[in-house]
């Protein structure tokens, strides 16, 4: 996986993490397409959230077998983050390398931990966040490197198509995001004239940030991603706050990958609940006064509504989602949802 092609003049090293939970058929095929098409000098960091499906042997099976031709294999060691769960290193190559944790700690979590082993290699210049149901072409990763250049950007994000080419995820206004006019109309920051345009919100699906921000974030609040979202807004949060240090967020048009609607969409009850839960964090967070306001007149109800029509469609535990995830919200409850909907 040496290098392909570089930015002239720039050191270039990307650092690729992807975050696993019971996804091993994704995650094959994640790791098989990067193998593909992942160029320049890059490194893969692959966490599993304490998966059940045996996914990081697998993972590790394969790791070795594509260590076998670089005749390397490191040994592996262990440490542990919070009073808990131990994270199991095994970096089979001084550019591969899996991390297993316990049990399932979120998404940022699995980031954060993903984030802090590539940063100890001071080569590597850029992170690259990818999902495991994600797929990269020849030219992802090179246009945001271009993009990083020719935007003076700190953050640049990938857009998401659908296998058949349309438009999944272009970018996100904040404040319309919030107040779902984005949703209403997904494309709308899109502009197939320009090679980037000026965003708040890139996905976590597939974004690139360089080691500069990075670490100026994680130096201010002891973390890339927010542990309190666990799943859901991990992503918005992040962008929201490297832009709030007024760093230059931009979406590359020709950084593209192919991503799936999620299994865990928001139709599933926990899905749900922690998208209606940790909306109202973002709102707390970086919503400005007036709109701070009009948000809590209008979220509430709006989910309330939305928990009556599941209750009508004979999904119980839906609707309690919405309900729970607004009560759970109010209350200041963060992190994982211990107790069942």
């Amino acid at each position: 996986m040496g290098p392909l092609h570089q930015v002239s003049g720039w050191s270039n090293k990307v650092a690729i993490i992807i975050v696993n939970w019971n996804g091993l058929k994704e995650s094959l095929e994640c790791l098989a397409n990067l193998k593909q098409f992942a160029i320049g000098d890059h490194s893969i960091v692959f966490v599993d959230n304490g998966s059940s499906d045996r996914s990081a042997e697998a993972i590790l099976d394969w790791m070795i077998l594509e260590s076998k031709h670089s005749g390397q294999i490191l040994t592996p060691w262990m440490t542990s983050v919070g009073p808990k769960a131990r994270i199991h290193v095994f970096p089979t190559t001084p550019s591969l390398a899996l991390i297993k944790l316990d049990e399932n700690l979120g998404v940022a979590v699995g980031r954060n931990v993903g984030a802090d082993w590539a940063l100890q290699d001071k080569a590597v210049q850029f992170l690259f966040f990818l999902d495991n149901d994600a797929r990269i072409g020849h030219e992802t990763i090179l246009a945001c490197l271009a993009a990083v250049r020719k935007a003076d950007a700190a953050l640049v994000g990938c857009l998401i198509k659908n296998k058949d080419e349309t438009i999944q995820f272009a970018g996100l206004n904040f404040v319309r995001n919030m107040f779902y006019v984005d949703i209403l109309f997904r494309c709308s920051l899109f502009k197939a004239s320009k090679s980037f345009w000026e965003i708040d919100e890139a996905s976590g699906g597939g974004m690139l940030i360089n080691r500069e921000a990075a670490e100026v974030l994680r130096a201010r609040r002891g973390c890339l991603f927010d542990p309190k979202f666990f799943f859901y807004a991990e992503d918005q949060d992040f962008c929201l706050q490297v832009k709030r240090l007024g760093y230059r967020l931009v979406l590359a048009r020709d950084a593209v990958i192919y991503h799936r609607i999620s299994r865990g969409g928001v139709s599933e009850p926990l899905a749900c609940y922690y998208s209606c839960r940790n909306r109202l964090f973002l709102a707390k967070d970086f919503l400005p006064l007036g709109y701070r306001i009009l948000f809590h007149m209008f979220y509430p109800v709006s989910r309330l509504v939305r928990a009556l029509v599941a209750l009508i469609m004979g999904e119980r535990r839906l609707a309690s989602a919405h309900v729970i995830g607004l009560v759970d919200a109010y209350r200041g409850k963060t992190g994982r949802k211990v107790s069942p909907i």
